[in-house]
């Protein structure tokens, strides 16, 4: 008897259902304009470089030119069409992906830069006249749209610098030989780059603050700063072109004043975006400031360490002015940051100055090593006190690298600095910190013994120049902060001045006779219970209650 499985008709219904629902949603947001735009950009791109289609170059210019202005002038009037019928989603996506297009004829025409003539010219107030005209019928037709006066006027500057840019360029090239172009041609373009660029960017900032009018993409409140950044971004591309096609030298060190002013531009107009409360902005706002430190890092591994130099003392006065006025402790602590980076990207001629042969990777290190120091010298807490330590002992090793015993004096003055450093915590609110304050002491203290039965001629004059800058700074605590610091720090410097006195002892009584030692240890036992009976009030509590009224007559 043969048996069929019946399908679950209530599964069906659900997976039917489901697929409806996502065709549904998939029209609703009508991703088919942006597929369009995209294949548009992909089919110039081939026939461009397919040799069969043109056979010569303005041709191929003609048609690449005319294909896109014809794409874009669709757009414009479906986009008006659309909104005359109160279709409001798909023609402000239709405006929108006009707004984005707006400057990308101008990279098409750096094709006619080569082609002799007034070609180039005229391709360029061409797409000018086109870009107006279409935008003044956007504005005109589209009264929805998040297009207020003053990006206006920003994008007109965008688009003079767009149309100057290329004939600016030809004007540099005609009549000039190679050489001559290279040095001329290559100053110019790095200037672009590297001022002008980031001006325009710069220019976002400058735009009105952030107005909702509606729940339509082209009119949330930050539809004008992202359209700027994208018309910015094309002009971008467009300098690039003009570059490539004359044969200019790119850099990646070319992006980083423009990362920098997008950094903190974002950090500026954050509260533009919606998508956030006003706590939540705020505390993001704050959290952006980090951003614009990495920024410099990005030239160094480019290799461009004046640029480095640049930014990080650029980054350090926004960064002062931040602590100065809100007290923001994370812009202090960037402070702190830049400044190790501006020691980092010192010319090497400062270096040579003090006679100090030192990498850029060394002196990265240096600068935050220094950070790590400066951050535990203002801070309390253990842990940072011991990896202060450890950069101490790293740094001293590396500058007395040239000495008899550079790991040594390094081991030294790290756990020197670490048990400096406890005399500021408290304990009870770091657990451990006793006893890493212990554990440092007692490595100190048996370091030194063992450096000083090496018979180092540098061991003793360290080791007691280092023991009595800790007893020195012990007591200076007291006579500052007004309290006693913990006693383990004393007490093992003591033990460290004495660790010489005692190896010399123990070499002496090494051969002495048997009565001899025995009377040298009856006194050193006297001097011990001398100390326990004048200290035993301290360490013994009950002492005093034993015998509370115990009085010497004096009386003969």
């Amino acid at each position: 008897m043969n048996q069929t499985q019946s399908s679950d008709p209530i599964n069906e219904n659900i997976h039917s259902e489901t697929g409806v629902h996502t065709l549904k949603w998939l029209f609703s947001r009508n991703p088919f304009y942006i597929f369009s735009a995209g294949l548009l950009l992909y089919a110039i791109y081939r026939l461009s470089i397919d040799p069969r289609m043109f056979a010569t170059e303005l041709g191929q210019l003609l048609f690449n030119f005319g294909s896109f202005q014809v794409y874009e002038l669709l757009l414009v009037g479906t986009a008006i069409f659309l909104a005359r019928r109160q279709i409001g989603y798909d023609s402000a996506l239709l405006v929108s992906l006009e707004t984005l297009f707006v400057f990308v004829p101008f990279i098409l025409i750096s094709q006619a830069l080569l082609i002799e003539g007034d070609v180039a010219a005229i391709f360029c107030f061409g797409a000018t006249a086109l870009a107006v005209v279409r935008f003044a019928s956007v504005k005109k037709y589209f009264t929805g749209i998040n297009l207020p006066p003053r990006l206006l006027l920003l994008g007109g500057v965008l688009l003079l610098v767009n149309l100057g840019l290329p004939l600016l360029v030809r004007m540099l090239h005609q009549d000039t030989n190679i050489f001559i172009w290279e040095r001329k041609g290559g100053s110019f373009y790095g200037s672009a780059w590297l001022i002008a660029m980031p001006i325009l960017f710069a220019l976002a900032n400058f735009l009105p603050r952030a107005k909702e009018q509606g729940e339509l993409l082209v009119q949330k409140g930050y539809f004008p700063l992202t359209i700027f950044a994208l018309w910015t971004a094309v002009t971008g591309a467009h300098l690039y072109s003009v570059g490539y096609v004359y044969g200019l030298k790119s850099t990646a060190s070319f992006l980083v004043p423009i990362l920098w002013v997008a950094a903190w531009t974002l950090r500026n107009r954050i509260h533009d975006f919606d998508l956030l409360d006003d706590e939540s902005k705020a505390d993001l706002r704050e959290m952006l400031l980090v951003p614009t430190t990495i920024v410099p890092l990005i030239a160094a591994f480019t290799g461009d360490w004046l640029m480095f130099f640049v930014i990080a003392l650029l980054n350090a006065a926004g960064y002062a002015f931040f602590t100065l006025r809100d007290r923001n402790s994370i812009a202090f602590h960037l402070l702190l940051i830049s400044g190790a980076m501006i020691f980092a990207g010192l010319p090497k001629s400062v270096f040579e100055l003090f006679q100090l042969d030192v990498s850029r990777g060394q002196t990265m290190a240096i600068g935050f090593g220094a950070y790590i120091l400066l951050r535990a010298i203002l801070s309390r807490s253990p842990k940072l006190g011991i990896l202060a330590g450890i950069v101490v002992a790293i740094g001293a090793t590396f500058l007395f690298r040239r000495s008899g015993a550079p790991f040594d004096i390094g081991i030294q003055l790290g756990l020197l600095f670490l048990l400096i450093h406890s005399l500021r915590w408290v304990d009870a609110e770091h657990l451990g910190a006793t006893g890493a304050r212990f554990v440092a002491a007692l490595l100190w203290v048996i370091h030194a013994a063992l450096w000083l039965s090496r018979n180092d001629h540098t061991a003793l004059f360290a080791t007691a120049s280092f023991a009595v800058v800790a007893i020195v700074v012990y007591f200076a605590v007291k006579m500052i902060f007004g309290f006693w610091g913990p006693r383990v720090v004393p007490y093992a410097a003591m033990l460290v001045l004495i660790c010489k006195p005692v190896l010399l002892a123990q070499t002496m009584f090494k051969d002495a006779p048997t009565g001899v030692i025995a009377l040298v240890a009856s006194f050193v036992l006297f001097a011990l219970g001398t100390a326990a009976a004048l200290t035993k009030n301290r360490w013994n509590k009950n002492e005093r209650t034993l015998v509370p009224n115990t009085q010497i007559n004096t009386t003969l």
